[in-house]
């Protein structure tokens, strides 16, 4: 397409190229940098919380998603990280 470069990680055509990471002369798209900035915030050394929020499928009528939330320490049992709001 007129205009449009592939994105050097996952090879997709877009218009919206941007330097990929740090120290590398990689161009990628907004999908493939979001993503990066997100690993960069999980590994970070400091406390980080997550939230997946799922649609609400049900019958119910309830309007409020269930929402899972995860706070990144160095704790390896998953089950002491997960809180439900």
């Amino acid at each position: 397409l007129h205009g449009e470069r592939e994105c050097s990680i996952c090879h997709t055509s877009t218009a919206t190229l941007s330097p990929y990471g740090k120290d590398t002369d990689a161009d990628a798209c907004p999908i493939c940098n979001g993503l990066y900035r997100l690993g960069e915030q999980i590994v970070d050394s400091r406390d980080t919380v997550f939230v997946l929020a799922r649609p609400n499928n049900s019958d119910t009528c309830e309007s409020i998603p269930k929402v899972e939330v995860y706070v990144n320490n160095w704790n390896d049992d998953v089950n002491n990280l997960r809180l439900y709001l």
